[in-house]
């Protein structure tokens, strides 16, 4: 005959009552384990598409009819205005500003100690060419 005391009786209860709680700890922490990496994955996927969608957003919300060009009566627009346009964005303002950073930077490696004489002969040509190409134009085609 087995005789067991209230004492083991209670142990046994709560002996049996951990165990049940553990293999349910160890359920519930495989399921947020999932939980978890989903949401690691989901935070992967939201780093490349956030900034994706905000420039689509930006681009779309700096669109407004002025910025269109304007058409002739033939339907297309003019190829040498547009052409007279990339040459004075190339030429003027805006390639100054562009030769003085290439200027500076050819600098910035000679301060680093990257200087290569040979890099910034080639930035300085490259500058002096475009800046007297009109002028070389000019000259090869008896204009000026």
């Amino acid at each position: 005959m087995n005789h067991t005391t209230p004492s083991e009786a209670a142990a046994a209860s709560v002996t049996l009552a951990l165990a049940v709680a553990g293999t349910r700890l160890r359920s519930t922490g495989t399921r947020l384990g999932a939980v978890a990496t989903g949401l690691k994955d989901h935070a992967a996927r939201s780093r490349v598409v956030a900034p994706a969608a905000l420039v689509t957003a930006l681009v779309i919300l700096s669109m407004h009819p002025a910025a269109a060009q304007t058409v002739t009566a033939g339907g297309a627009g003019s190829l040498n205005t547009f052409l007279t346009n990339v040459m004075n964005l190339i030429t003027g303002t805006t390639g100054q500003v562009i030769a003085v950073i290439a200027i500076a930077l050819s600098g910035v490696g000679a301060m680093l100690g990257t200087f290569s004489l040979r890099t910034f002969g080639g930035v300085v040509l490259g500058c002096a060419i475009v800046f007297s190409s009109a002028w070389i134009v000019g000259q090869i085609t008896g204009s000026a």
